[in-house]
């Protein structure tokens, strides 16, 4: 065999095929401007590996005999050809391209020569490594098997059983759950699933390793996406007595929905306690209000919280002084800072926790 030949099959043991090309196959070396027809039968594949080998002839003289052996890898076929009958010394070393179920194509190469090849007239099948029911091109997990929950079955939970997605039924049947195919989970069993959502989210998942996959769970993985919910990145301080006030180490990515979370209270002087909207001077106010106690000739924004540059509405007051409002991701930092027409008065700050409405991708 040649080295081409041995190192395209050493390389191939890890190989995943998508093609079996079992079958019967017009065979065309290609030299210069000659075609030369052969017949090849494929008479073993390995479904796992891709490894496959048979034999064929020369049309115009069968008694030019060959055997052939090689691996498809994905779509991408290797294979080396060696005559046994006349000519016994010569051999091919071959690599392309399945196209479709009905086509190869690729280069060749032989003794002091080099060729194109086609293969025509045959039929090759999608395969399905692991006996899913998904074939390899649609197939997200390899290797799949049966569940094994670490509980029971849950009431409306899902797992696979190895041949179909089952449910435990609220008057306590397993029963198939029609709705739910290997197709829709792409080749994924209910553990695989869940293993991928954990890498992908870092959540934990452990109900539905005991009790089996939610459908809801089962629907996002078909869906290609996860929502997390409110996940924290940071907390910013933002400096009373700072005109620049302070921004945020994150950026807010653009299509992405975050929440600012502004809390604390901090001192303007003159008795004024403020948050992130309402102050109380001691000696003038009953309660807190928007405008600034014996200040309201500056208006309402006096001593708010802006974002970026713009006032926002944070809110009704409440006795926690903790407000929390919706920002969308504009692609850069969000910058915050206390309003205010004088600020050397200004004693303390006010935090906010920038948190992500956060959405992962699965696949």
């Amino acid at each position: 065999m040649a080295a081409f030949a041995m190192l395209a099959l050493a390389g191939a043991l890890a190989a995943v095929p998508n093609w079996d090309i079992t079958g019967e196959w017009d065979y065309v070396y290609i030299l210069g401007a000659g075609n030369y027809y052969h017949t090849m039968q494929i008479t073993s594949f390995d479904l796992v590996s891709g490894n496959f080998s048979g034999n064929g002839y020369y049309d115009a003289n069968p008694a030019y005999t060959w055997i052939i052996t090689g691996n498809v890898d994905g779509d991408t076929i290797t294979y080396h050809i060696d005559y046994t009958g006349l000519n016994p010394s010569y051999y091919v070393d071959g690599t392309g391209t399945v196209d479709n179920a009905t086509a190869m194509h690729g280069t060749a190469a032989a003794p002091g020569q080099s060729a194109a090849w086609t293969a025509t007239g045959g039929t090759a099948v999608l395969v399905d490594g692991d006996g899913d029911g998904v074939n390899y091109a649609s197939d997200l997990c390899e290797e799949t098997s049966a569940d094994v929950l670490q509980n029971s079955l849950g009431t409306n939970r899902l797992t696979w059983n190895g041949s179909q997605w089952v449910t435990l039924s609220p008057k306590g049947k397993v029963v198939v759950d029609s709705s739910v195919t290997m197709g829709y989970t792409y080749g994924c069993s209910c553990t695989q699933i869940l293993g991928n959502l954990v890498d992908k989210t870092g959540l934990s998942f452990d109900g539905h390793y005991k009790y089996g996959c939610s459908k809801s769970v089962v629907e996002d993985w078909h869906a290609g996406t996860y929502h997390v919910g409110p996940t924290y990145l940071e907390t910013v301080e933002v400096p009373s007595g700072s005109a620049s006030g302070a921004s945020s180490v994150n950026t807010l990515e653009t299509g992405k929905t975050y929440y600012l979370k502004a809390y604390g209270t901090a001192n303007a002087g003159d008795s004024i306690d403020f948050d992130a909207q309402y102050s109380f001077r001691t000696g003038s106010s009953t309660e807190w209000t928007d405008a600034v106690s014996t200040y309201e000739s500056y208006g309402t924004q006096l001593l708010d919280l802006f974002v970026d540059n713009a006032d926002v509405e944070w809110g009704a007051y409440n006795a926690l002084h903790a407000y929390t409002i919706t920002v969308p991701g504009t692609g850069a930092v969000v910058s915050l800072k206390v309003y205010d027409v004088y600020y050397p008065n200004n004693v303390g700050s006010l935090m906010v926790d920038l948190i992500e409405d956060k959405w992962v991708d699965l696949w």
